[in-house]
């Protein structure tokens, strides 16, 4: 076998492949043997007609003789012993190069054909991601049925099972990553000081559509709803979250100084806060109790200070003009009422005694005086009268400025309130001369006030007092009243009451005479009988129950109530009998009529002091309508007893739901509270007055459901507290229809015992008529308005608030408002 010629491409091939240093000795060799060459950048090429094939392979692997020939021998020998496979040949390294390549080559072929059988595959699967590769397109429903492709999808994320719903939202955020990429880069590129989530906030609070997800309201609600579960389970291990949401929970959850206030206000103790504060302090976001009692002390010393809270022998007092000012001033803010619309200024000053004790017998009497504003408008604005009306009608309009810590008697009264605040009633009410020679105009002063340009009247009195120069620029005058209950202005102006020769407020009549309702007067002029019972408001029918009564004369009860014992002669009696028959009265003639010609004719030594008259107490309607009530009760009762029908009415009470029993003697029956005043007026006595009509024992059976119907309509009308509910007429027709119930129940119940409270004689003399009259007159105010009834409820309300000692203090922190001081929500300061 005889090998074919190497071939020169061969041989240059493999010149290429291999290369040497031009310096080398096998390079040395191979130029000796080749001595025609031709070179190229260190490669060699050999032509074949000088091929000498293994001496040169022998020099190619560096087989050659000390003599620098190749050693063919010594070449063939290694050979043999498997020196052409080595690493050390030339020739062996290079198959060895080969079967490695030839092997990457191969595992090459095999991933290659791998990675095209998964991009076929991705390339199905992208198609059947193709819906979701427009985001702004992509539905719930798209998205679940490639997730779930099974499962039917639900309404909601809500409505998911938990495996579903952490699923869907893994592939929902999956789908966002590149749009949350995007915003967190832009974030961090917008603002390279502050933290990407802190610009989110930032941008959330910047008002945007109501679609927006930026919109912090729909952020908000939707946030909190669906991170709540979450939020439960890691406040308590995360302190990172439990920061954060008690910054959130700071713009919700009050301050220590707003607890402080809230709680002094309300009479919440230290304690209950502590408790509180137990319960919930895990969470981080309620208070210290100590920077609570901290602040309490703190309010009360301010407040003290600032309004010149003085403890006196027998409680607390505060300056009537300073807490007059502050009282205006939030009146008029909190009313959005102007200066400029304001006639006059009505100051209501009301005083009731109570027990701090439930039991009759505790002795913790306490007395309060509050006081409140009303306005008399220049004009009438239906929104302004409206919001006075409701403001006058709660509690709140209250505020405390005296307090005495023992019954409301005359001396007491008299010792800490008329001494105390004699001269400050005065000055208000009264042009006074200063020593300086200064003329201090009655009224408050208003100045304007340098900060805000408004007009104030906070230290204005002490403003003019203390300055020759200075001169308000408004000054509003003010009258003065008094609300209480009928035992209480007893106290006030030193009377004795029922016990006392005299007992009614407004009139100079003896306690004696107070049934003494009716007299006998001369017809001045000849007119028919309407006219004149139209000008004496009598209607017809009550005017012959008057002088029938009279002109039977004995035992009838109109002529028992005649005033100074006077008597119709028989020449009256002859002529009130022509008149029946000519419906004409005579000048001259004598008839029969209510005593009510000297309304407001008291004098009050207290009173004059201050230039006020008895018509500055203002009758309380919610006591009337008590005391007269109870009359109703103790008349029901006797003619009950007196038609064995007592365990009948005593049935109704029960079925009323009312909580008391008619039993005992009729002057020792048990008093009614307001509720059930308002229950037996409402619901008991008209079916009461059904009860006693059905008998036919007695005569005038219908007269008491007359009666009642009467009393119910005259009651509806003084205990109104709005002037808009007044029917038309109906304001007239008072003074009539009070006149008709008093002839009509005295001339039907027969027994001064049935009319013995002093509100009778009230209601009979004309004093209701006439204050109601007065006051919606020149006051514009209905007289249910200006009654206790804010007072009682007041106390039934707060109840021991209010008679503790700080009530002077908790009061003013109610009316008076706050103001910002020193980084803090503070008390409004007095301005001078």
């Amino acid at each position: 076998f005889q090998a074919p010629p190497l071939d020169c491409n061969d041989m240059e091939e493999l010149m290429r492949f291999f290369w040497f240093q031009i310096e080398s000795r096998p390079m040395t060799i191979l130029q000796r043997i080749l001595p025609a060459r031709t070179a190229n950048y260190g490669r060699y090429y050999i032509r074949h007609q000088s091929n000498r094939g293994l001496e040169f392979l022998a020099a190619f692997e560096g087989f050659v003789k000390e003599d620098g020939t190749p050693d063919v021998l010594m070449f063939l020998t290694r050979i043999g012993q498997g020196y052409m496979f080595s690493t050390t040949s030339i020739f062996g390294s290079t198959f060895r190069r080969y079967f490695k390549l030839l092997e990457d080559y191969n595992t090459l072929q095999n991933e290659n054909a791998r990675l095209n059988q998964e991009i076929v595959a991705l390339r199905e699967k992208s198609e059947q991601l193709k819906p979701l590769f427009d985001i702004q397109k992509l539905t719930f429903a798209n998205l679940w049925r490639t997730i779930f492709p099974k499962k039917e999808y639900p309404q909601g994320v809500d409505s998911m099972s938990e495996s579903d719903h952490l699923g869907y939202l893994r592939t929902v955020l999956s789908c966002l990553q590149p749009v949350i990429c995007i915003l967190e880069s832009c974030l961090q590129n917008l603002s390279p000081g502050y933290s990407i989530s802190k610009m989110f906030g930032y941008l959330i609070a910047i008002p945007q559509r109501k679609t927006s997800v930026l919109n912090l309201e729909n952020f908000l609600s939707g946030f909190s709803s669906s991170i709540t579960k979450t939020l439960r389970c890691r406040i308590l291990s995360n302190n990172s979250i439990r920061m954060a949401l008690r910054r959130i929970s700071s713009c919700l959850m009050p301050t220590a100084e707003q607890i402080a206030r809230e709680s002094l206000e309300r009479g919440i103790s230290h304690s209950s806060i502590c408790h509180v504060y137990s319960m919930y302090h895990y969470t981080g976001m309620m208070p210290c109790p100590k920077l609570v009692t901290t602040s309490r002390a703190q309010i009360k010393k301010h407040v003290q200070e600032l309004l010149g809270l003085v403890e006196t022998a027998d409680g607390y007092r505060i300056p009537l003009e300073r807490r007059l000012e502050l009282h205006l001033m939030e009146y008029m803010e909190q009313q959005h009422v102007h200066l400029l619309d304001i006639k006059k200024l009505l100051t209501l000053l009301a005083f009731d005694g109570t027990r701090l004790g439930s039991s009759a017998q505790s002795n913790s009497s306490h007395c309060e005086f509050t006081l409140t504003c009303a306005a008399v408008f220049s004009r009438f604005v239906e929104t302004l009268v409206r919001q006075q009306e409701d403001f006058l009608n709660s509690p709140l309009s209250l505020a405390t400025f005296l307090l005495i810590c023992m019954d409301d008697t005359i001396e007491n009264v008299k010792r800490n309130f008329w001494e105390m605040y004699l001269q400050e009633l005065i000055a208000l009410i009264k042009d006074t001369t200063l020593d300086n020679g200064k003329i201090l105009k009655a009224g408050l002063h208003f100045y304007r006030d340098p900060e805000t340009n408004q007009l104030t009247c906070l230290g204005g009195r002490a403003r003019t007092a203390s300055s020759l120069e200075d001169v308000p620029e408004v000054v509003l005058p003010l009258e003065i009243y008094f609300k209480g209950d009928m035992k209480g202005f007893w106290n006030l102006v030193a009377m004795k009451g029922i016990r006392g020769t005299h007992c009614c407020l407004f009139c100079n009549i003896s306690t004696s005479a107070k049934h003494e309702m009716f007299h006998i007067i001369n017809v001045e002029t000849e007119q028919s009988v309407s006219n004149f019972c139209a000008e004496v408001s009598i209607p017809v029918d009550c005017f012959w129950i008057l002088n029938d009564g009279a002109a039977e004369g004995g035992s009838n009860i109109v002529q028992l109530c005649m005033f100074n014992r006077q008597t119709l002669s028989q020449a009256d009696k002859a002529a009130l009998r022509s008149s029946r028959s000519s419906n004409m009265l005579h000048a001259g003639q004598r008839v029969v009529v209510l005593k009510q010609d000297e309304s407001f004719t008291r004098q009050h030594d207290m009173l004059n002091q201050c230039g006020l008259t008895c018509k500055s107490m203002i009758l309380c309607m919610l006591h009337l309508k008590l005391r007269i009530t109870s009359c109703f009760v103790k008349w029901f009762y006797k003619t009950a007893t007196k038609m064995r029908l007592l365990q009948a009415v005593n049935r109704v009470l029960v079925t009323s739901g009312i909580n008391y029993n008619l039993e005992g003697s009729s002057d020792r029956l048990p008093s009614l509270n307001g509720e059930q005043c308002d229950d037996m007026v409402e619901v008991a006595l008209p079916r009461i007055v059904d009860v006693l009509i059905n008998d036919s024992v007695l005569n005038n059976q219908f007269q008491f459901q007359e009666v009642f119907k009467i009393w119910s309509r005259i009651l509806s009308t003084i205990t109104k507290t709005h002037r808009n509910y007044f029917q038309p007429g109906e304001i007239e027709s008072l003074q009539g229809r009070i006149n008709s119930f008093v002839i009509k129940y005295v001339s039907l119940t027969g027994d001064k015992q049935m009319f013995s409270a002093i509100y009778f004689h009230m209601l009979s003399s004309g004093h209701v008529s006439d204050l109601f009259r007065h006051h919606m007159d020149v006051n514009e105010l209905p007289l249910g308005l200006l009654s206790m009834s804010t007072n009682e409820l007041r106390h039934k309300v707060e109840f021991a608030l209010n008679f503790e000692p700080h009530s002077c203090v908790l009061n003013v922190l109610i009316s008076c408002g706050e103001e910002e001081h020193g980084g803090k929500r503070v008390p409004k300061r007095i301005r001078t």
